[in-house]
């Protein structure tokens, strides 16, 4: 009988965040739960498997305060007991802390990944981002491995005081078997692809700004997936430049692979913003890899430790947009360099981010974690 694992996420599954429902599908040795605050779409996972907080179009405001500020969830508590889980898996800081009172309570182990933002910002984004900065010290004393996706985001869980020896990196990993071979160039649509939030961190305004100030021809598009706050105002600078570009909004997981297999290139110019935000992984840059892909991005974050300057991508400097012009416009023109990165690209997935390797990993965590819990329950 495999042991039980309960993921806590915000949202039970994103468009955006495909790779909870991925990683939890992809376990061996463990059976995953899933508990939510809201119910999305679902896809592929049991539905006996899932409990949310909230329906997809449910709001209720003062329930989810008095869960978040007193933990006040007696049907999350009452489904804890009947899944008896051997440990929790929160992905996201403010998540871990939101489920904290209630596996405190029940004494059950907690595991905490931090992907980007939880583990970077200087200062409270958002109620349940305000209540884990209260609930920091709390988290760090109880839960027992933080995992982060990449070195830049241990080096900065260890300035905030997380132990060392507590802090794992384990990054994001994808199932490679399942990704046909990579397409030549020939066989690809002159599409140069964006994908993710349409938020501030992320920098798409400035491909727009790069785009705009190069002669290429009006066959080349821009074509962006994601939604998020910045939409309306990266449409209307896009009209305004009079590039070719295509927003199609988020869309299911598959249309986006489709399009980045075909796709020429993904352009993702994260930047570091002033409330500390910084790309963490960078999950996307991996899928366009695995594609054969090239990618141009920024030596922002975690960017680095995804995508190999002058081998599986070009890295310019976050902000310089004469830079990531250079390195669009490179890629377009040279197809010498863009057949090498295409290939090392793919190889580099294989080799470093496959999911079994990722998976291994992880269960492993998940037995050390729970042979401690019942050694120290035998020694209490």
């Amino acid at each position: 009988m495999r042991r039980r694992v309960v993921y806590f996420v915000a949202n039970v599954f994103p468009f955006s965040n495909p790779f909870f429902r991925m990683q939890a599908l992809a376990l061996k040795r463990y059976e995953a739960f899933v508990l939510g605050i809201r119910r999305l779409p679902a896809p592929e996972f049991p539905d006996h498997r899932i409990y949310t907080f909230l329906g997809e179009k449910e709001r209720s405001y003062f329930r989810e305060l008095g869960w978040y500020l007193f933990g006040q969830a007696p049907e999350i508590l009452k489904v804890l007991r009947e899944w008896q889980p051997h440990l929790v898996h929160a992905h996201f800081g403010p998540n871990a802390t939101t489920i904290l009172p209630l596996v405190k309570r029940m004494r059950i182990p907690l595991v905490v990944t931090f992907h980007g933002y939880d583990a970077t910002a200087r200062r409270p984004l958002f109620l349940r981002h305000a209540i884990y900065f209260a609930r920091r010290k709390a988290l760090i004393r109880y839960a027992r491995k933080f995992l982060v996706v990449s070195q830049f985001l241990k080096k900065r869980l260890l300035e905030q005081g997380y132990p060392e020896d507590r802090v794992v990196v384990h990054p994001w990993g994808l199932d490679v078997s399942k990704v046909p071979p990579p397409l030549p160039r020939e066989k690809r649509d002159p599409v140069i692809l964006s994908v993710g939030r349409l938020v501030p961190v992320k920098g798409f305004h400035l491909v727009v700004e790069a785009l705009k100030g190069m002669k290429i021809s009006q066959h080349v598009v821009w074509r962006v997936f994601g939604d998020g706050p910045q939409r309306a105002f990266l449409e209307r600078m896009a009209k305004q430049s009079g590039i070719n570009v295509e927003f199609l909004g988020a869309q299911p997981h598959r249309e986006v692979l489709q399009a980045m297999r075909r796709a020429l290139l993904l352009v993702g110019p994260s930047i570091p913003l002033r409330t500390g935000e910084e790309e963490g992984f960078g999950m996307v840059f991996l899928e366009a890899m695995a594609q054969g892909t090239p990618v141009v991005a920024t030596r922002s974050g975690g960017i680095p430790e995804v995508v190999v300057n002058g081998r599986t991508g070009l890295l310019v400097p976050p902000g310089d947009v004469q830079a990531l012009r250079n390195a669009i416009a490179r890629l377009l023109g040279d197809t010498d360099l863009w057949a090498l990165l295409s290939f090392h690209a793919r190889a580099r997935v294989e080799k470093m981010f496959t999911l079994d390797r990722h998976i291994d990993i992880l269960e492993k965590i998940y037995d050390n974690v729970v042979e401690d819990t019942r050694e120290r329950s035998m020694d209490s």
